[in-house]
């Protein structure tokens, strides 16, 4: 749950109860702003930290079947020693988004204008989130020779994909996108990565594309004159793949978009959202501000495979 701070000077400028409330109903919008907007967080790993300025991610090797030894009758066995290591993610700077009320303002106006404010506030964190988490993502998945990987982990993969770039209608670009994510979670079948979780993020103009691919909906037979519903949701997949979209994706010329899992981004969060309402005499309003204080780094780039239209 998000924390509130409330100012000596209630928002109606008197220190009483009814400010307490109102500012708790505040954090509440910022709070479930944030939540309906925020699209990454739910596919990374999360930890919390309390105090200090980092946390440390255990990162140990994998079992593999050379790992399995046969052994022989009166011999000794043989003990593997796996790999460790660890990943150091330090926190960030405080980030934080303020909005002022005026008194006036707000008597004048025949609508709330304080809701869309605080609406505002959670939306602004939440895409800002977005982009910090998303931007790891061309990092893990072009950079091997930097070596992100500790204890065993691979490096990142890019899957060109030319027939994306060569398509003429967005049907043909829907399918060759549709035949990239499975030729990316092939790349992750060969490097091991679980099945389990795996996520692909397009921007929106991709995500259409590939909702017109061929044989891509869902189609649900209905009582309704024998014919077919109409998929109406906003989410895809592609075999055991969950597609979604972002307009918060750092995009270079020739990407397209990624399939990755939760294993391969850490974020630490440091402070939640807090929201804080301060009335200001010398300006006769009110001052909403939200901030938090996280860090982010990538864990396992194995577990993410780019995909591009040309090659980098």
């Amino acid at each position: 749950m998000a924390d509130f701070v409330v100012s000596p000077v209630g928002s109606d400028g008197n220190n009483n109860v009814d400010s307490l409330a109102q500012d708790r109903v505040y954090a509440g919008e910022v709070l479930s702003a944030f939540i309906a907007t925020n699209i990454m967080e739910k596919f990374v790993h999360v930890k919390t930290l309390t105090s200090g300025e980092s946390m440390r991610f255990p990162v140990v090797s994998t079992g593999k079947a050379s790992d399995v030894k046969t052994h022989v009758a009166g011999t000794e066995i043989d003990i593997n020693t796996g790999a460790v290591g660890e990943k150091v993610i330090v926190i960030g700077e405080l980030e934080y988004d303020s909005r002022f009320i005026d008194n006036k303002q707000k008597k004048v106006l025949d609508f709330d204008i304080t809701s869309p404010f605080t609406k505002a506030l959670g939306q602004s964190l939440a895409q800002k989130l977005d982009k910090t988490l998303f931007a790891l993502l061309p990092v893990a998945d072009r950079h091997a020779t930097k070596s992100l990987g500790v204890a065993g982990q691979g490096d990142g993969s890019v899957l060109i994909a030319t027939d994306i770039a060569s398509a003429s209608t967005a049907e043909e670009r829907g399918n060759a996108i549709k035949s990239a994510i499975f030729k990316a979670n092939v790349t992750m079948n060969l490097n091991n990565v679980p099945q389990e979780g795996r996520v692909c993020v397009l921007d929106a103009s991709s995500w259409d594309d590939l909702s017109q691919a061929t044989n891509i909906r869902n189609r649900d037979f209905t009582t309704q004159n024998g014919g077919i519903d109409v998929y109406n949701g906003d989410m895809l997949k592609v075999g055991n793949t969950m597609v979604i979209w972002s307009n918060n994706l750092t995009l270079t010329i020739g990407d397209i978009g990624w399939v990755f899992t939760a294993d391969a981004i850490g974020l630490v969060k440091f402070i939640n959202i807090i929201t804080e309402s301060t009335y200001q005499e010398l300006r006769f309003g009110n001052v909403i501000t939200a901030r938090y204080c996280y860090g982010a780094d990538i864990l396992n780039p194995a577990c993410v495979v780019g995909i591009r239209d040309r090659a980098i």
